[in-house]
Parts: C-alpha cells; sequence; structure tokens
C-alpha cells in the first residue's frame, strides 16, 4: 500500500529498511569465460548512463548522444553533443 502520496513526504529508504541479505556461493564453472569466470555485477552498472541520458533528454527535448553529460553539454546541446537530436 502507499504511504507516500506525493514527493515532498516520501520517505527515503535507508539501511535500516532493507531485509538481511544472505549469499550464497555456488561454486560452477561457467565454460565460456576464461578459467570458468562468471560475471557477477556489470550488468547493473550499465543502465545508469542511458537512464540519466534519457531523463535530460525529457527534461529539454535535447538528446545529448554522448558522454559525459556535464552542464556544458546539457546547457548547449548540440553543438557539444556532436550529433545530438531534438525529438
Amino acid at each position: 500500500y502507499i504511504k507516500n502520496t506525493n514527493f515532498d513526504e516520501y520517505l527515503i529508504p535507508t539501511v535500516k529498511d532493507m531485509p538481511e541479505i544472505c549469499p550464497v556461493i555456488v561454486e560452477n564453472p561457467d565454460p565460456h569465460g576464461p578459467y570458468g569466470a562468471k560475471s557477477i555485477g556489470e550488468p547493473t552498472l550499465e543502465l545508469g548512463a542511458p537512464a540519466i541520458a534519457n531523463a535530460v533528454a525529457q527534461a529539454t527535448g535535447k538528446r545529448i548522444r554522448h558522454l559525459p553529460l556535464n552542464l556544458e553539454r546539457v546547457l548547449l546541446g548540440h553543438s557539444l553533443s556532436k550529433g545530438g537530436t531534438k525529438k
């Protein structure tokens, strides 16, 4: 159920709100990885930049296609992004 009806009163979850996590290590090698290695955390790192770029595009109407998304690129838009497109 919804405790907060708006973002002004939204309570940000803290570490105390997290459930206890019990990691389980399953030792079976991946036949496709080097020396049987598997990836573990890289997929979660790949989503941050595109999500922020989409938020900037929604807010400004300018699609910036080069990183980093610094203030100059956002304010000047196309001239520094070299190929950014308007929606």
